[in-house]
């Protein structure tokens, strides 16, 4: 995945067979052939995700109220 430039991994709807431990199993496997940043997220759990030019932009606008 690192040639496709990947930062993120969402496992989402994965088989249940492993219980309270599941995302930590997950993420680790994941791990393994993945540097990125992996969730495994419960169900109905809502991610939120933000486009990062889009939280410079809020992040620079707030700035400029601040200096104003």
């Amino acid at each position: 995945m690192n040639e496709l430039k990947v930062k993120n991994l969402i496992l989402y709807r994965i088989e249940e067979s492993h219980g309270i431990n599941r995302k930590s199993f997950y993420q680790e496997e994941a791990a393994t052939v993945f540097n990125g940043n992996i969730l495994v997220p419960n169900d109905l759990e809502e991610i939120q995700i933000i486009k990062k030019e889009v939280k410079n932009e809020i992040n620079s606008i707030s700035r400029q109220q601040y200096t104003n």
